[in-house]
């Protein structure tokens, strides 16, 4: 899919926005999208979406599919349980 960049593990997805992207995958419900992921990838714990040109990143997690973190300062931190792994966005960004 264009403008898509794609890294996935047994339990995690982590989808980069590229700058420009298209309209309909940018405008695309992240819940409704999440949901039908975890239906065709069962092992899905968690999706997350890094915005490439401005500092954001959303997390979905199974837990609670309906309510996304939302992490947009450079002291917020990414954490994935699935993989164990955590990281500031000021770290991802630099």
């Amino acid at each position: 899919m264009t403008g898509l960049s794609w890294h996935i593990t047994s339990a995690g997805l982590v989808e980069t926005l590229r700058p420009r992207m298209p309209p309909t995958v940018a405008s695309t419900p992240l819940t409704a999208f999440f949901a039908g992921l975890m239906i065709s990838l069962p092992s899905l714990r968690e999706y997350v979406l890094i915005v490439q040109d401005r500092m954001q990143v959303d997390v979905l997690r199974v837990e609670n599919p309906g309510k996304p973190e939302r992490l947009e300062k450079a002291t917020d931190c990414i954490r994935l349980d699935s993989i164990e792994f955590s990281m500031t966005l000021g770290d991802l960004y630099d």
